[in-house]
């Protein structure tokens, strides 16, 4: 082919190309968009709902968006379960029709007189996004039939619709007993018949706790273990007033939550039963909620069960010295950068995950007892087993625990980050000791 015959039959293709990516495929899209436009039964964004009611039979629903909150106004005051809500929501703004049946002068055959459900829709100004009347599903079930207002033509639609918006009023209901932000917790206060134990964070985030005038550090995992199965505590059935008062004036347990800011305080009463339920109410609301008798080990929690068991508290980062002493090792270390080195570095450099190992294995040592800050005095006469001394930079001391046998499987342990002695079990010493003996450069 002459170069000047392949030049045009390339510029034609180039004119095609572009005709079709510039032209064509873009009146494709719109077209195809038209299409799937026509197709949706609703064309609104979910989110853009403030408001929505649901009349099927003798009984309505009705919900209102305040704030970042759903609630429910009928047939009752609650507040709303916003994942059921918005369910409902995104259906109805993805629902597309199937089937457009055209104008029907009888509806009945359909469901739609009366209608069986009718989903209204409102938005933020009081505008209507969606009027829809529900009726009975084809007789495969695949589709509902359904009809917006004030249209005679009958559609078909996903009989998930149908589905949502007939579940129970419980359904929509929020399940929880009690919901917050844990993170947003400051202090929480235990009441029971007797007994009054209180919880605050400090500036760190530390946990500490008082009964009376004993206050203890506590164990972060522990303390908030309670919080989440507070917030975990779900409704396995509603209680309403009047029979929400009169059940709840029997509450003799409390939980109460201080919260940063704007959050505001609240108060969990609990009543506990003989039997495998209880019942909860937060201050200020109606209902009362049937839960898992599991709360009761909320008030059963201690000072001894929250209390920080930790037998050392150091930062490994800026652990800079290591002194180690068992029956049959000693050691000294030092750090430089990232290694770790006998004072004589020639005697060879220790393997950073060695010591990283020995570090770990100390920071897990916990209490299974505690005592308090004074040795036993026939402990404190046999041998140490193992010492432990970490140093920051410039030899300043960050830690130092002493062990010492008691028992044939026990050890009585002191630290001074902790200012007491208590006993561990032999496997979490042994251990270290087993960390401590592969230090050898």
């Amino acid at each position: 082919m002459r170069p000047r015959t392949t030049a045009a039959v390339l510029l034609v293709a180039c004119l095609l190309a572009a005709h079709y990516w510039f032209v064509e495929r873009p009146r494709r899209e719109r077209a195809v968009g038209r299409e799937r436009a026509s197709a949706r039964l609703a064309p609104f964004a979910a989110e853009a709902a403030t408001a929505l009611s649901i009349a099927r039979g003798d009984s309505s629903l009705a919900f209102v968006l305040r704030g970042a909150r759903w609630d429910m106004t009928a047939p009752l005051e609650d507040v709303a379960d916003a994942g059921t809500v918005g369910t409902l929501l995104a259906a109805l703004a993805n629902a597309e029709v199937a089937r457009n049946l055209g104008p029907q002068s009888d509806p009945t055959p359909y469901g739609l007189s009366p209608p069986e459900m009718t989903v209204v829709v409102t938005a933020a100004r009081g505008d209507t996004l969606l009027h829809l009347d529900l009726g009975r599903t084809t007789v495969d079930r695949a589709w509902a039939y359904a009809r917006r207002a004030g249209s005679s033509e009958v559609l078909l639609v996903p009989t998930a619709l149908r589905r949502y918006a007939g579940r129970a009023v419980e359904d929509y209901r929020y399940k929880r007993s009690l919901s917050f932000d844990i993170s947003a917790v400051r202090s929480f206060t235990f009441a029971a018949p007797g007994r009054h134990m209180r919880w605050w964070r400090d500036g760190s985030g530390a946990w500490s706790g008082v009964v009376d005038a004993d206050t203890v550090a506590g164990d972060p995992l522990a303390v908030e273990a309670l919080l989440r199965r507070l917030r975990g505590l779900r409704a396995a059935r509603f209680i309403d007033p009047p029979a929400a008062d009169a059940l709840m004036a029997r509450a003799r347990y409390r939980v109460e939550i201080d919260k940063e800011p704007p959050h505001p305080t609240v108060r969990l009463d609990v009543v506990l039963t003989d039997s495998a339920s209880a019942f909860t109410r937060v201050a200020g609301e109606t209902r009362a909620v049937e839960v898992d008798s599991s709360v009761a080990q909320v008030f059963r929690a201690s000072l001894a069960s929250l209390r920080d068991r930790r037998l050392l508290r150091f930062d490994p980062a800026a652990a800079h010295g290591l002194e180690i002493v068992t029956p049959d090792t000693s050691a000294t270390l030092v750090r430089r950068g990232n290694d770790w080195f006998p004072p004589n570095p020639k005697l060879g450099r220790v393997h950073p995950a060695r010591v990283r190992g020995l570090i770990d294995a100390a920071l897990a040592l916990r209490y299974d007892r505690v005592g308090d800050a004074t040795p036993d005095t026939a402990a404190a006469a046999s041998p140490p087993a193992f010492v432990l001394v970490v140093r920051g930079d410039g030899g300043t001391l960050l830690d130092e625990m002493t062990c010492r046998r008691s028992g044939p499987s026990r050890y009585r342990a002191s630290s001074r980050s902790s200012g007491l002695s208590g006993e561990i079990d032999a496997a979490g010493l042994e251990a270290l000791t087993s960390a401590a003996r592969s230090l050898r450069p």
